[in-house]
């Protein structure tokens, strides 16, 4: 592999963009999608590209095993761990008690690590305070195509559609005729 290649295989490896890393290792931009699509392919890149993911997690300690984690953790993440909300008592004179609605957050001392790894955002403003977890949807949507929980449905359509070009080519049941009726 040449020092042409290495900084395309380098840069690919900070952008997962193989357009991007062919112009950043000085292709034309032209043909940057053609050339990084080939480039990706060849055997030597596939090598250094593996070589240096390895590296990079052991060198972090970035596993798949814990990269899966995390994503548990954020996608079974319950904001009831992070605030406290309901209604309580508020004594408004000595004659007058109310129920009022209140919101708060819990202490960020007493949250778990999981639970804290699910926060994103904790603020404080005019309207008061605001708390923010990541994204439960995109890392559930990728818990389930990491563990294949798509392929079912994925199967389900596939089938669908074989059955609808099966009908559409003739070699189907039919579906429903009704019979001529002679008269």
């Amino acid at each position: 592999m040449d020092a042409r290649h290495q900084r395309f295989a380098d840069s690919y490896l900070l952008s997962f963009n193989a357009t991007k890393a062919a112009i950043d290792a000085g292709y034309s931009s032209a043909t940057a999608g053609q050339t990084g699509y080939k480039l990706l392919r060849r055997e030597d890149i596939q090598q250094y590209l593996a070589e240096r993911r390895i590296a990079l997690a052991t060198s972090t300690g970035v596993t798949l095993e814990r990269t899966v984690a995390e994503l548990a953790r954020v996608a079974f993440a319950d904001l009831r761990d992070v605030v406290e909300w309901g209604t309580r008592a508020v004594k408004v004179s000595d004659a007058l008690t109310v129920d009022m609605a209140f919101a708060e957050p819990k202490d960020s001392d007493t949250l778990s690590p999981d639970v804290a790894a699910a926060v994103a955002e904790v603020s404080q403003g005019k309207a008061g305070f605001k708390v923010k977890l990541h994204n439960k949807t995109n890392a559930l949507d990728m818990l389930m195509k990491h563990l294949g929980g798509y392929e079912r449905d994925n199967t389900q359509k596939g089938d669908a559609i074989a059955r609808l070009v099966e009908a559409a080519q003739g070699r189907a049941l039919p579906l429903g005729r009704k019979k001529d009726n002679p008269a």
